[in-house]
């Protein structure tokens, strides 16, 4: 497991500040700093808080994400189906978005 899966790990069990996960990793805090960085572009973390001035990362919640997809998409379907390619793929899909609806309730 690299680095960024171990901080991503730790990050899923409990929120932490990058000298929080230094001190757990034993790596410097400019390394974390890198880690958290790719691990927020990547959509897998979030700032959620400060502390002592140091920044609180949790990881993202997957049935949170497809909660707010969801919402996001029924709020906006009748705009997103005028172009046709998103249609045919809604229409194509709709066994996936029904499946995901379940499972945000």
């Amino acid at each position: 497991m690299g680095r960024k899966e171990e901080i991503l790990a730790l990050l899923e069990k409990r929120s932490l500040t990058s000298k929080d996960i230094s001190s757990e990793l034993s790596i410097s805090e400019d390394d974390v700093r890198k880690y958290l960085q790719r691990l927020k572009k990547d959509h897998k973390i979030r700032v959620i808080g400060i502390k002592e001035g140091y920044k609180i990362y949790s990881a993202h919640d997957p049935i949170e994400l497809l909660s707010f997809l969801n919402t996001f998409f029924k709020d906006n379907v009748s705009y997103l189906a005028r172009n046709q390619e998103i249609y045919e793929f809604i229409l194509s899909n709709e066994e996936i978005f029904n499946k995901i609806e379940e499972l945000v309730k």
